[in-house]
């Protein structure tokens, strides 16, 4: 290459031509004019060469003119003046053109920097159009890395942390050299420069200096290798949420550049806020209010979730006597009855089902992969979780109906079998309790139905 050969390629071509002017001038001799040619290739290389090859090209003019003025001349001070005014054209010319390409250079780069963060500052938008606040903060986290270093620099990080407390976690991290700390958390006073971020919430950045930094976070900036970082803080509903950063390694980040995090960061804002609205609208739609459990859309929409692929069970659960309770106690000791039983219920099934309360008194549960054998564990845990609830009202009975089914059956069917087996149950725990069979409340459950 040019580099490993620097008498190579164009300047040798350079070279070349200089020898072939030199030698048209002195076969023309001195009064013809022809040495002013040998600027040609001084021009050339000022416009397209390096500062090293001019350090090459201009000597060789310099030689090359003292050769043909030695020609047929005898007044050494016009060999003087010639030297004096070819040598000084030759070092004006180049300076001068190397100065202006690294201007012009400069401005080049500086507008192609900003079109690359408008770029990134426009798509972010359209980066940031989700519903789901994970996808939201993970998309952030790229925008940042990408916004804080151009392509085929040194591996561009950009991290989101979400605010707790006195706690940030890192709930996304993009960085191109594969290091990701997503989970680590730490006290934010263990991070120097975020005090003045929180108390002004205007974005900062500068060099970092682990010396400064809590042990926890000291120990993760140097994991990361990260030397300078910019901060922008991201707020909802005017409180901290989290905190935007971007990182780079032996590169600075400029000033513009922390600036638009700032911007980036405002938007990530929007884009969460309107992320985090629709995921509440959705939990408003699909929880019970009073035990938070899923309620009968939920349900619903679980039923229809189902693979096809695996067997499921399905459970029909009543609360025994609550009117009576309302009628007794009022709504509020009946409120606090199903609310009790439902946290009972929710203490004892397997995590991935799905517990909803699907009306006054009645629960309902999916259990996938389920055998009669494990449902009908599962009915004896559940009266066993009811039985120790200490209430003022006093003590809860539940009705139990189970049917499992196999992969292709209709869930609804199923579920319509559960609740009939429910009935089955109060209706025996009724007449228990009028024939005085247990002195008192009974609870009951009826046979687990298999169906298919």
């Amino acid at each position: 290459s040019q580099e490993r050969c620097p008498l190579g390629g164009p300047l040798l071509r350079l070279l070349l031509a200089v020898a072939t002017i030199t030698v048209l001038a002195y076969a023309a001799g001195p009064s013809s004019g022809l040495s002013a040619l040998l600027l040609l290739p001084v021009v050339f290389s000022a416009l397209y060469g390096s500062n090293w090859e001019a350090a090459v090209l201009i000597p060789a003019v310099i030689v090359a003119d003292t050769f043909i003025w030695t020609q047929g001349t005898s007044s050494p001070a016009a060999l003087v003046r010639s030297l004096f005014v070819y040598t000084g054209i030759a070092v004006l010319v180049t300076l001068a053109t190397h100065a202006l390409r690294a201007r012009l250079s400069a401005a080049l780069g500086a507008a192609d920097e900003r079109s690359r963060q408008l770029a990134v500052m426009a798509n972010a938008a359209q980066a940031l159009n989700s519903l789901d606040p994970d996808e939201v903060v993970t998309n952030a986290a790229h925008l940042a890395a990408i916004l804080v270093s151009p392509h085929g620099d040194t591996p561009r990080r950009g991290q989101y942390f979400a605010l707790a407390g006195d706690r940030m976690s890192v709930a996304a991290d993009s960085d191109e050299a594969g290091i990701s700390l997503t989970g680590e958390s730490w006290p934010i006073a263990e991070h120097p420069g975020l005090a003045a971020l929180l108390r002004t919430g205007k974005a900062v950045g500068g060099a970092v200096d682990p010396e400064l930094y809590g042990p926890r976070a000291k120990t993760l900036i140097q994991l990361s290798g990260v030397t300078h970082t910019a901060y922008a803080l991201v707020k909802i509903d005017g409180a901290p949420r989290g905190i935007l950063s971007a990182a780079s390694r032996g590169r600075p980040i400029a000033d513009d550049l922390v600036e638009r995090l700032g911007s980036l960061a405002h938007l990530t804002e929007l884009a969460l806020a309107n992320a985090l609205a629709h995921r509440d609208f959705q939990r408003q739609a699909t929880v019970d209010s009073l035990t938070n459990l899923t309620n009968r859309r939920g349900f619903d929409l679980a039923l229809g979730r189902l693979s096809g692929r695996e067997p499921y069970a399905i459970l029909s659960i009543d609360v025994d006597g609550l009117k009576v309770v309302n009628d007794r106690w009022g709504h509020a000791e009946g409120d606090r009855m199903i609310s009790s039983v439902g946290s009972a219920l929710a203490a004892v099934v397997r995590a991935g089902d799905t517990l909803a309360r699907v009306g006054g008194d009645e629960f309902a549960l999916l259990a996938v992969n389920a055998s009669a054998q494990a449902i009908a564990q599962l009915e004896i845990r559940m009266h066993a979780a009811v039985d120790q609830l200490e209430l003022p009202s006093g003590t809860a009975t539940i009705s139990v109906g189970a049917a499992v089914g196999a992969k292709d059956d209709d869930p609804y069917r199923i579920y319509e079998i559960a609740d009939r087996q429910m009935y089955v149950a109060k209706q025996r725990a009724h007449a228990a309790r009028r024939a005085g069979a247990n002195g008192g409340l009974s609870v009951e459950s009826a046979e687990v139905r298999m169906v298919g």
